[in-house]
């Protein structure tokens, strides 16, 4: 979970999320549904607009959808403070 603007490696976790979603489909054979399910509408702006992750979305047809819920976000923020790396 994340709240805010992605950092570094979590745009790769979703293009490889989107992957496994577009394996799994492939194996399955079919068309399923396949959906992205956000708690902020920043963490999922690498999917918006005309980068290449949003083409793919668009073109495999994977439905974004952010759930935006006051509570959980304050939580989640909570914990990403907690969890704040730094170099030593």
């Amino acid at each position: 979970a994340h709240v805010g603007k992605l950092c570094g490696g979590q745009t790769k976790k979703i293009a490889s999320d989107i992957l496994k979603l577009l394996l799994a489909e492939k194996r399955l054979g079919g068309k399923w549904t396949k959906i992205l399910l956000f708690q902020d509408m920043a963490a999922c702006k690498c999917l918006k607009g005309d980068s290449w992750l949003a083409e793919v979305c668009r073109e495999s047809n994977i439905k974004i959808i952010v759930v935006e819920d006051k509570r959980l976000k304050k939580i989640v923020f909570a914990v990403q403070q907690r969890q704040k790396m730094t170099n030593a």
